[in-house]
């Protein structure tokens, strides 16, 4: 396949990944929270308070570590429970926060619940871009996939704001996997 680094990796060689990232963001977040007690103590509030900023900065990351690790847990467990864990076949790519695309299968964490897309299940397929302009302007990039039952999932393309997570086109994935999916123009919303 273009475009994807297809590796040996297995969903536990993930877990332990995720697991490591984790741990080397919680250090990390205590060295910063050492660094800020030194300030405070040898030049007072106000350098301290300007620290606190890359300390908070960098507890968004260690959260966003902590729900990928949490995750992965979750898409373990649904495997074992459904009896999955042999049947997904190599995974293709993972986007290092909710999703991964399998040989067989597109697991899924959305709203707390993880969801196993078969590749044969799915009708359509489309992008749809979001763009706010607000204080906080941006723009998003979503595909779109609709299941033959109606269900729908949106996955992040792409974005301009930081995120904890690989973003890709993985639709090109999608169709080689089914070759009846239809592909639905671009939306915007």
């Amino acid at each position: 396949m273009k475009d994807v680094k297809l590796t040996n990796k297995t969903l536990y060689d993930y877990i332990k990944e995720a697991k490591s990232d984790m741990i080397l963001y919680f250090i990390i977040l205590g060295i910063l929270i050492i660094v800020q007690i030194v300030l405070y103590i040898l030049y007072g509030i106000p350098v301290a308070i300007c620290f606190l900023f890359f300390i908070l900065a960098h507890l968004l990351f260690t959260t966003d570590k902590i729900v990928s690790y949490k995750n992965m847990l979750k898409i373990n467990k649904y495997l074992i429970n459904n009896q999955l864990e042999n049947k997904i076949g190599n995974i293709i790519f993972w986007n290092e926060k909710n999703y991964f695309f399998t040989d067989n299968y597109i697991l899924l964490v959305k709203n707390f619940k993880v969801h196993c897309i078969d590749y044969k299940n799915i009708k359509t397929i489309s992008k749809r871009i979001k763009i706010r302009t607000n204080k906080h302007s941006g723009v998003n990039e979503f595909l779109n996939i609709e299941l033959k039952d109606n269900k729908k999932y949106d996955i992040l393309i792409w974005t301009t704001y930081l995120v904890g997570e690989e973003y890709k086109d993985v639709s090109k994935i999608l169709i080689e996997k089914n070759s009846e999916i239809k592909v639905i123009e671009n939306q915007e919303k």
